[in-house]
């Protein structure tokens, strides 16, 4: 599979594309922190399958995106991103239904845009408003002095594979992969939590039906607090927890039965 290339107001973004012949919905996907935008190849196959378009945009920092792995220079680089791609298919696909996907940071990228922006759906998987308690207080502390000296500095993610998912094949894929990140830089760091704090503030502005869906098993995510974020989204459509799923909904071992909830409200 070859990553595309789209140059939008002097901007090149980078995504992967599964177009059917014939579809009405347009889902744009958007990975989590560290994570590489081929990562949702099975839901697009699936997707695809039952007449729904999928455009995976490859985010500035990870994956086959230029530059210094595990760095961008703030939280507005990728809502950016976001809103560029979403206008373009817009133009492009006029009358097709167009939803926008974000997975943990992904899902946070898509709120933060949908704060000031309207889409026809949205559908947030594992959102990190609330991580859990991943990173040790020596972790924090060198991204703070990082943040304070050496922007770039490069941390280690503190996640093995077996906190992103249950299932073989998706942890064979995380295996195999020579562009999911296992590090990232202090001023990454910051970028997402920046994003933390300003999505709670204005959550109560985004106006687009919402799709929220959790792991009753995630690892990486405090789930009370964010389902405590969750409720206050005032154009939530549907809720489901996932109880035996991890935090990877797109790659663990139930991950069909999250991509038919996908479709159906999606519409089809």
């Amino acid at each position: 599979m070859t990553i595309k290339k789209l140059s939008v107001q002097n901007r090149e973004l980078l995504y992967y594309d599964w177009i059917p012949e014939r579809f009405d919905s347009i889902i744009l996907a958007i990975q989590g922190l560290g994570a590489c935008a081929d990562r949702w190849t099975w839901m697009a196959e699936y997707l695809s399958a039952k007449g729904i378009a999928v455009i995976a945009l490859e985010l500035d920092g990870f994956g086959e995106s230029p530059g210094m792995p595990g760095y961008v220079k703030n939280f507005d680089v990728w809502v950016n991103q976001l809103g560029l791609m979403h206008e373009h298919l817009k133009s492009v696909y006029p009358g097709k239904k167009i939803i926008l996907l974000g997975e943990s940071l992904g899902a946070m990228i898509v709120t933060r845009y949908l704060e000031s922006a309207d889409a026809d759906k949205a559908v947030l998987l594992s959102p990190a408003f609330v991580e859990g308690k991943v990173f040790s207080l020596a972790d924090k502390m060198k991204a703070g002095l990082g943040i304070l000296f050496n922007p770039k500095l490069h941390i280690t993610l503190p996640y093995k594979h077996r906190d992103f998912c249950n299932s073989a094949e998706g942890l064979n894929y995380l295996a195999r992969s020579k562009r999911e990140l296992t590090r990232v830089t202090a001023k990454l760091s910051l970028a997402m939590m920046l994003l933390q704090g300003a999505l709670k503030k204005d959550i109560a502005n985004i106006r687009t039906p919402v799709f929220a869906l959790q792991a009753g098993k995630d690892r990486l995510v405090n789930n009370d607090a964010t389902k405590n974020v969750i409720d206050r989204i005032p154009s939530l459509a549907r809720y489901k927890r996932y109880e035996d799923a991890y935090h990877s909904l797109c790659i663990d071992a139930n991950r069909e039965t999250v991509f038919a909830d996908i479709a159906e409200f999606s519409g089809t």
